[in-house]
C-alpha cells in the first residue's frame, strides 16, 4: 500500500478547505482584511495539520495491514529459523524449565513392575493383559545443567548436518537420546506429488524439532492439552478411508483409526512442532511475540501458502475460540 495512492482522498481535503477559505474572503470587505489574513493563517495551518494526521493515520493503516501478510510465507529455511530461535536464551531457557517440570513429574509417578507365578511364568488378568504392580519409582530426575548439556549437543548435532533416507520410508524423528532425524526424499503430499522444496524444507524443520525438543510422555501431553481441543476435530468416513488407504491396513476400525488420530494429535512433540511451524511461516528468529493476529492470518493462509497439510487442517480445528487465548500463551512459553 502506497501513500501515494491516498492522494484522491487528500486533495478532496485540501479542495474543501480551499473552497472554506475562498467564499470566507468573497463575503469579507476591505474593513475586514486584517482579521481575514489571521483566518487565512489559521485555516492553512489546520489544513497542514489536517494532512498530517491523514498521511499518519494512512502510514499506521498501511503497517497495520501488511506486516503479517509481508512477513508471513517466509522464503527463509525453516531449520535456519528453527536454530536462531532454539538458540535464542529466553526460548532456550524455556525448554530447559519446562524439561525440569517433567523430571519432577515423573519422580511423582510409581514404576510399574511386571508380575510373575512361582514358576517365573507370567501372570494374566481375566483379559488375557499381563499383571503389573504399582510400586514406589527409581527414577532419577536430572538437573537443570545436565537438561541444558543434552539440549546442546543435540543443537550441535542437529544444526550440523540432515540423515537423508533413499528408502520408501516417510521421513520421521525419535526424542530418545542420541536418536536422529530421518528425511526421506520420497516424502509426497496427499495427492501423491513429490513435495516441492519449500514443503520438503517444513518437513525438515518439523523433524529435526522433534529430536531438539523431546516433548514426549504424559506430562507434555497434559500440559499442552490446555490450548487445544481435540473433540472439535472433524474425522469422518471420507477421512477414515483416506488413513485406510495411506496405511494400507483395511482391518482398521473407525473407532482404532479415529482414536489413533486424536492420540498422535495430542502428542506434546507433535503439538510443539505444528506450533514451530506457525512461527516458522512468519519468518520468527528470535523471541518475537505470537499474537491472536498471527493465529487467524494463519488459520486463513497457511495451507493455502504451503499447499502442505500435514494434519495442519486438524491442528487449526483444535484451536477453538474458547482455546485461543491458552494456545497463544503455550506458543510464547513452550520454547517454540
Amino acid at each position: 500500500m502506497n501513500i501515494e495512492n491516498y492522494a484522491p482522498e487528500e486533495s478532496l481535503l485540501s479542495e474543501e478547505l480551499k473552497t472554506i477559505k475562498h467564499e470566507t474572503l468573497q463575503n469579507s470587505n476591505s474593513e475586514e482584511s486584517a482579521s481575514l489574513d489571521i483566518k487565512k493563517e489559521e485555516i492553512e495551518r489546520q489544513d497542514s495539520i489536517e494532512l498530517a494526521e491523514v498521511r499518519r493515520s494512512l502510514e499506521v493503516s498501511q503497517n497495520d495491514s501488511l506486516s503479517k501478510e509481508n512477513k508471513s510465507n517466509s522464503n527463509e529455511n525453516p531449520s535456519l529459523l528453527l536454530f536462531s530461535r532454539i538458540n535464542n536464551p529466553v526460548i532456550k531457557n524455556q525448554i530447559i524449565k519446562l524439561l525440569s517440570q517433567r523430571e519432577e513429574y515423573e519422580l511423582t509417578r510409581d514404576d510399574a513392575k511386571i508380575l510373575y507365578d512361582e514358576n517365573g511364568d507370567l501372570v494374566f488378568d481375566n483379559d488375557g493383559n499381563v499383571k503389573m504392580e504399582n510400586i514406589p519409582t527409581t527414577y532419577i530426575a536430572k538437573t537443570e545443567d545436565q537438561l541444558s548439556y543434552t539440549l546442546q549437543n543435540r543443537i550441535n548435532e542437529v544444526s550440523s548436518d540432515t540423515p537423508i533416507s533413499l528408502g520408501g520410508e516417510r521421513s520421521s524423528a525419535s526424542s530418545l537420546d542420541g536418536a536422529r532425524e530421518n528425511i526421506s526424499l520420497y516424502d509426497e503430499i496427499e495427492s501423491g506429488a513429490p513435495l516441492t522444496n519449500l514443503q520438503k524444507s517444513i518437513i525438515e524443520a518439523h523433524e529435526k524439532g522433534h529430536v531438539l525438543r523431546p516433548y514426549d510422555g504424559e506430562f507434555f501431553k497434559n500440559y499442552f492439552s490446555k490450548g487445544l481441543d481435540m473433540s472439535k476435530i472433524k474425522y469422518g468416513e471420507q477421512e477414515y478411508d483416506n488413513d485406510k488407504k495411506k496405511s494400507g491396513d483395511n482391518n482398521v476400525t473407525f473407532e482404532e483409526a479415529h482414536k489413533e488420530l486424536i492420540d498422535y494429535m495430542s502428542d506434546g512433540r507433535e503439538v510443539a512442532e505444528r506450533m514451530s511451524q506457525l512461527k516458522n511461516y512468519f519468518g520468527m528468529k528470535e523471541d518475537e511475540e505470537f499474537t491472536k493476529d498471527h493465529l487467524l492470518f494463519a488459520k486463513n493462509n497457511y495451507i493455502k501458502d504451503t499447499k502442505l497439510d500435514n494434519h495442519m487442517e486438524y491442528f487449526f480445528q483444535a484451536i477453538t475460540k474458547e482455546k485461543e487465548d491458552d494456545f497463544i500463551k503455550l506458543i510464547n512459553t513452550s520454547g517454540i
